[in-house]
């Protein structure tokens, strides 16, 4: 007999998905699905599926298909909200979760699913086995903060220990807040950073996000940051849940790094993780593969992690179909291939 499977979707504002990510890391609640869409617009839904084998959720962001086919009803795909989820197994195992995803993508018309799992939760355990040759993408970083702050200082790179150093014996002061001026400073360090280094469009924020986000995230973000002169020079803006603490955006002026202002700032991001009692610092990775900003996070004494993310196709011919109305051959490696519209890298 078939496993019986009980699959929904749950939008904003349903009390089950409060209910369902209570005691779990900010990237699975709806107030961060919810900010998210700064990044990435669309309906936030939290896919629930539930067996006698065990309990598995699954955020996302629904997206219209732009150019789709004229049909009944619009075709959609989804996508993780910015950050670390994918599907999370909340009791026994995942059994056929896969089977309850196919079903709510049948009854919205999902074309295709692409993941980004989580790291510390290694959420990528629940995707199917024949995804996971495709779906290791690079490495992230991570601090295990339950060890003494001795044992985490002496496990710094020597280059860390002593950009640190210099840090603190230089005039830089450090802040930690939550307040509006906090964010409203670090929007302007973020936004500086973003021209200096001529960030991909879908890294420039709007204004409204961070003051959004502060609301939304009340009691689980702040900003850490390095003041001279009474002027901010670089931010760290930080996440946290019940276990872990996440980098989650970095703004500097080019003209103080010589100060070492951001080591500085993740030794003592470190220090206040362990303050509070959470267990893991997450840095997340790089800009590319093992590149030298991943080199810089592994420095802190980090653990290397694999970072998934999952490129599934639900409904292989209205694929198909979408590809087949392209003018252009999709870019190589873009995922969902009809979204490419002459892209060259695979979708975040």
């Amino acid at each position: 007999m078939a496993e019986e499977i009980s699959a929904k979707a749950l939008p904003l504002g349903d009390a089950r998905w409060e209910a369902l990510t209570e005691g779990e890391d900010v990237y699975f609640r709806p107030a961060w699905a919810e900010t998210a869409l700064g990044f990435d617009q669309g309906e936030p839904l939290l896919l629930h599926v539930e067996s006698e084998a065990g309990q598995v959720i699954l955020p996302v962001i629904e997206r219209a298909i732009p150019g789709a086919p004229a049909s009944e009803a619009p075709l959609v795909d989804w996508i993780s909200p910015y950050g670390y989820s994918g599907p999370r197994v909340l009791r026994g195992r995942a059994g056929s979760w896969l089977r309850g995803l196919e079903a709510i993508a049948r009854e919205r018309r999902a074309v295709t699913a692409f993941l980004r799992c989580h790291p510390l939760e290694r959420t990528q355990g629940a995707l199917p086995d024949w995804t996971l040759p495709e779906a290791f993408r690079r490495r992230t970083a991570a601090v295990d903060l339950r060890r003494e702050e001795g044992a985490i200082w002496r496990s710094l790179k020597p280059s860390h220990r002593r950009a640190v150093r210099k840090a603190d014996a230089s005039a830089l002061e450090v802040r930690w807040g939550s307040a509006e001026a906090d964010f409203a400073a670090f929007a302007d360090l973020y936004a500086t950073t973003m021209d200096r280094v001529d960030a991909d469009p879908y890294y420039r924020l709007p204004d409204e996000y961070f003051p959004f986000l502060r609301d939304r995230l009340s009691g689980a973000c702040g900003v850490l940051s390095a003041w001279l002169g009474g002027e901010p020079v670089a931010a760290l803006l930080l996440l946290w849940g019940p276990r872990l603490l996440h980098y989650h955006l970095g703004g500097s002026r080019q003209e103080f790094l010589p100060l070492r202002p951001n080591n500085r700032l993740f030794w003592e991001a470190i220090r206040l993780g362990r303050e509070r009692g959470l267990e893991w610092f997450h840095l997340g990775g790089g800009a590319g593969s093992d590149d030298d900003l991943l080199a810089f996070k592994m420095g802190f004494g980090s653990t290397a992690l694999e970072w998934y993310k999952a490129c599934l196709v639900l409904d292989p011919a209205a694929q198909e179909q979408l590809l087949a109305g392209r003018l252009a051959p999709a870019a190589s490696g873009f995922f969902p291939p009809y979204r490419a519209a002459g892209r060259e890298r695979s979708d975040r």
